[in-house]
């Protein structure tokens, strides 16, 4: 019976306690925060990724395409271009 009267008075100040609840509202926005940062980096890393793919297979391209001012003739960049 004490020990129902100990708990009881244990379980009120607990239900009382206004600092174990602020704690648990910023572990759940941490872990929001967490969750959202993830999948932003997961789908933002995969389209970044895709663009500098893009744009260095453009600059690539257009450089073996401009004319080799070493030349005489102008030709194309074809040596270091293959």
């Amino acid at each position: 019976m004490i020990a129902r009267g100990r708990f009881c008075s244990w379980l009120q100040r607990l239900w009382r306690d206004c600092l174990g609840a602020v704690a648990v509202e910023y572990a759940f926005i941490i872990a929001f925060i967490a969750i959202v940062s993830a999948v932003g980096m997961i789908s933002l890393g995969s389209s970044l990724s895709t663009f500098f793919n893009f744009m260095g297979t453009a600059v690539n391209d257009t450089a073996c395409e401009m004319p080799d001012r070493a030349s005489a003739t102008g030709k194309r960049n074809s040596n270091r271009c293959r």
